[in-house]
């Protein structure tokens, strides 16, 4: 059997989805971003040393404790699913039923591959690779006990993104915030892509509490694309060298204290309907509140709140959350950009959708 994976240390984590023993259906392993993750390759449990090595690690569950650090094993065997049942009772470690071998494809594991392990980092980005062994635990279980004070020392680095101040004029900030309360907000929901290209608004408020308002009055639409236009295009064209078009739906967003607003991690970018964005806008329109700033896991736990009237401006590619409101509340103004080959990647997505529930409905 060939002894080395392809992926080596240093390589992006090749990102997926697959059915798994997760609760929640069909996994998506970039949602690992900001934590710690321990990967493991075999064919079978039936291999030699694999199901020992799983159990204890199923022993030191808490060391994989979900905050610092994940497990995923990927095994191959249809019949792993009933046999590896009983070790998925923590629900940080996980089993990806990888029959299709679609994952193992990713990372280089073919049928005549050892088994092996990955320590990946939140980045997502691959730190060790450790062949399986009789006594591989022993040099695993270590590293996971050490990961907490490690994620401390390493994620408090740069975020790649851009705060800038004055974007709107404190008298702008206002009136937005009057037409918030005068049209009035609804709940404010999340998409899910349950058939590739079709999304679906459902609510989870577990996962994010926050009310909207669209802005659709024609002329205060102008006005706020003016002033992103002026005072935010041109920055992003300067550090990014992108050159933003053209701007999605712009809304008013409020995350109160009262309904603990808040909005897990995610990205802009993932779903069909939302690959044509480039960069996320959030104008924060007030400061009399607590709480609410947006994290980027993958880089560092520090919180970016812009001050009133100021814009922050981030890749839709990056892992981001917004933290509980704590007191008061936090109004923004939202919106994404960008440019003209995303708005025909944008169109196209578009006809295949409406083509698609044409065919469904006939």
């Amino acid at each position: 059997m060939s002894v080395n994976p392809s992926i080596l240390v240093g390589d992006p984590a090749p990102w997926f989805v697959q059915q798994g023993s997760d609760a929640h259906g069909d996994y998506h392993f970039d949602k690992a971003a900001g934590r710690y993750s321990v990967l493991f390759f075999f064919h079978s449990s039936l291999e030699s040393d694999v199901t020992p090595s799983l159990e204890r690690l199923a022993a030191h569950g808490s060391r994989i404790d979900g905050i610092h650090t994940l497990f995923f094993g990927v095994t191959n065997d249809p019949q792993d699913r009933e046999r590896l049942q009983a070790l998925s009772s923590n629900p940080a470690i996980r089993f990806f039923w990888d029959t299709d071998c679609k994952v193992s494809t990713l990372y280089g594991f073919a049928a005549d591959t050892r088994p092996f392990w990955l320590l990946v980092d939140p980045m997502l980005r691959v730190r060790a690779v450790f062949p399986h062994g009789p006594h591989v635990i022993d040099e695993i279980l270590p590293i996971l006990a050490a990961i907490p004070s490690m994620m401390m020392r390493e994620t408090s680095g740069p975020v790649p993104a851009l705060i800038l101040s004055d974007v709107f004029e404190p008298e702008f900030c206002d009136r937005l915030i009057r037409h918030y309360k005068e049209k009035g907000a609804r709940p404010s929901g999340i998409f899910m892509e349950n058939t590739p290209g079709r999304s679906v608004p459902v609510l989870d408020s577990m996962f994010k509490r926050r009310r909207d308002c669209p802005i659709e009055d024609a002329h205060l639409v102008n006005q706020v694309q003016l002033r992103i236009t002026r005072r935010i295009v041109p920055e992003i064209r300067k550090v990014f060298q992108f050159n933003a078009t053209r701007l999605e739906r712009l809304i008013i967003a409020c995350y109160a204290a009262r309904e603990r607003g808040r909005f897990g991690p995610h990205r802009d970018d993932t779903l069909t309907a939302a690959a044509h964005r480039r960069f996320a806008v959030s104008i924060n329109l007030n400061d009399a509140f607590a709480g609410g700033q947006v994290t980027f896991p993958e880089f560092s736990p520090r919180g970016l709140a812009p001050p009133a009237g100021g814009a922050l401006v981030f890749s839709c590619g990056l892992m981001h959350k917004v933290e509980p409101i704590t007191q008061g509340e936090r109004f923004a103004c939202l919106t994404f950009l960008y440019d003209e080959e995303a708005a025909r990647i944008r169109e196209a997505n578009w006809q295949a959708a409406r083509a698609s529930r044409r065919n469904t409905a006939g």
